[in-house]
């Protein structure tokens, strides 16, 4: 019963991912250390939000400290918001954290200072974690159709976040156009396509709203390819800085139907290989992305893609059932050994390769993006750029 075995226990039960296996930790742990309810709970929260549990996630917060509770707080009614469910009470907790957050921007001197922040960096602070709770605020007054009232929420994030976050951005020009701002929309817009932060559906709205102040569609095809020409060439430099010409380490690997692919059979073809595991949350939020870009590319026999699942116990069971269970149309090899992973020198997941016709290595990117129609625009101007040379 000592704070090794504690341990122990604690970490076994925040790696547990399956909600009836945590359920049933939770329970063995308790019967060992009776006092730790409070870390029960606080363990459980994110699987509660997993699993929609959202009694079980109201009652978790209340064993959490303060602070902690705010980052909670918002956590629980972000997934409300974007599940659409219990939005009333999503809406009191989030006007809260509102309120508390523009408290905090105006005494910030008076909290506790970590001596690593200079002053203005601790406001900077303060206003970052505001940003984030107008956000939420935003979405729900968004979903619970108020647009008029979410427009100055959502303004605040997307400025805050200098027009980076293209969902936000997304959330942001949806409120303005359903309060009818066209005009505020088009020009938030002109500084959103050029940096390549815009969204198909956000651009749809700009047609929308286009139309709305001109009085026809006349012209707006030509006005936003000017502003999408900025962004692509943009981005076309960026990643040709980046470029590389490495041979590709060769391997042998099985598919989920038991068939070896090799990468030497490929050769003459551009390949995209994408490293993943079910239990990673950036890797499956990519997926509609990288599904959208195989799409475009499924009459091209010189375009292959190749999903390998590695960094996970039984990943062949696990990838398949999690294929049938998504209905993803992917080819899903299985690196049990993690000797490709390593041979490729991945460090995180997700991390993609680009594989030209020669057999090179030509690109790397690591992580996700966070939109769909960004990672699906990446991903074909990479094969577009390998094509071309």
């Amino acid at each position: 019963q000592g704070e090794y075995v504690k341990d122990e226990f604690m970490r076994n039960l925040y790696n547990s991912r399956d909600f009836e296996e945590k359920q049933k930790k939770a329970k063995d742990f308790l019967q060992v250390f009776p006092d730790e309810g409070k870390t029960v709970e606080a363990f459980m929260f994110d699987t509660y939000l997993d699993n929609e549990k959202w009694a079980e996630a109201k009652k978790a917060l209340e064993f959490t400290v303060i602070d902690f509770r705010r980052y909670l707080s918002n956590k629980m009614a972000w997934q409300m918001a974007q599940k659409g469910v219990e939005l009333e009470y999503a809406a009191n907790i989030s006007k809260k954290l509102v309120e508390e957050g523009e408290e905090n921007i105006k005494n910030y001197e008076k909290y506790y200072k970590p001596c690593k922040y200079t002053l203005e960096d601790w406001k900077n602070n303060w206003s970052y974690s505001y940003a984030e709770y107008a956000h939420t605020y935003g979405l729900i007054l968004l979903k619970q159709g108020k647009p008029q009232e979410a427009v100055p929420y959502l303004e605040n994030f997307v400025k805050k976040m200098k027009y980076s976050e293209i969902d936000g951005n997304e959330r942001y020009i949806q409120a303005l156009s359903q309060s009818g701002q066209n005009a505020k929309l088009l020009a938030e817009a002109e500084k959103m396509i050029p940096i390549g932060k815009a969204s198909q559906a956000m651009k749809d709205l700009v047609k929308k709203a286009y139309e709305a102040e001109k009085g026809s569609f006349s012209g707006f095809e030509a006005y936003l390819s000017g502003l999408e020409n900025v962004a692509k060439n943009k981005k076309r430099e960026e990643l040709m800085k980046n470029a590389l010409n490495d041979p590709a380490p060769a391997f042998s690997l099985q598919n989920l139907e038991g068939k070896t692919v090799s990468l030497a059979d490929l050769k003459g073809k551009t390949v995209i290989l994408d490293f993943w595991a079910t239990w990673c949350s950036p890797c499956i939020a990519s997926f509609p992305g990288m599904q959208k870009a195989q799409e475009k590319f499924k009459d091209n026999p010189n375009v292959v893609f190749l999903f390998i699942n590695t960094r996970e116990k039984d990943g062949a069971k696990k990838a398949a059932d999690f294929m049938k269970k998504k209905n993803y149309p992917f080819q899903v090899l299985v690196d049990s050994d993690d000797s490709v992973l390593a041979s490729y020198q991945v460090s995180g997941i997700p991390t993609k390769f680009l594989i030209d016709k020669n057999g090179n290595i030509r690109f790397k990117i690591v992580g996700f993006s966070g939109n769909t129609d960004a990672t699906a625009d990446e991903i074909q101007m990479l094969i577009d750029l390998a094509e071309q040379q």
